[in-house]
């Protein structure tokens, strides 16, 4: 999957990361797609790429925002796109 991500707001201090999770009936994977040893720019798009593996039977799917510390704003997502077998 690859999807193209945007922080607009008051930065926070340290980003504790962006995730994505997936889960199922019976099994869940989570998968960083930034960490808060990565810079992330406010209102500069970022495009994020995961691998999910053919292992978890998907019903779910999403995108977690992570800051480290009090912080107002929006993430933004565009331009989702899953490929593969």
């Amino acid at each position: 999957m690859t999807a193209w991500l945007r922080l607009h707001g008051d930065p926070p201090n340290a980003l504790g990361g962006i995730y994505g999770d997936v889960w199922g009936p019976s099994s869940f994977d989570s998968f960083p797609l930034a960490t808060g040893n990565q810079v992330m720019m406010l209102d500069t798009w970022y495009q994020v790429t995961w691998n999910i593996t053919s292992n978890v039977q998907i019903d779910h799917l999403s995108i977690r925002l992570i800051p480290n510390t009090p912080w107002t704003g929006t993430l933004y997502i565009d331009g989702v796109t899953f490929s593969g077998p």
